[in-house]
């Protein structure tokens, strides 16, 4: 017996959870990285930015909601 394993594995959908929520977030940084380097033209900038901290904010937006309905909007969230 590994004290403190039981409770990591009782709480490992959780935290899976938590984890496709932080890369989400990472997966904005892709948007922001072209819109920084003006790929698109001006007029894509602001939707580039504005689609950049979309899927963070649902993902972290859905680990609020029930399990199934969180587990449903972080799959959405990554596409």
């Amino acid at each position: 017996d590994v004290p403190g394993l039981t409770c990591v594995l009782s709480r490992a959908p959780e935290m899976q959870l938590w984890y496709s929520a932080l890369i989400c977030s990472f997966l904005g940084g892709v948007h922001w990285g072209t819109a920084m380097s003006l790929l698109g033209g001006p007029k894509a900038l602001p939707l580039r930015y504005i689609w950049g901290v979309t899927p963070s904010l649902l993902a972290w937006g859905s680990l609020a909601l029930p399990y199934t309905s969180s587990v449903f909007g972080c799959m959405c969230s990554l596409g």
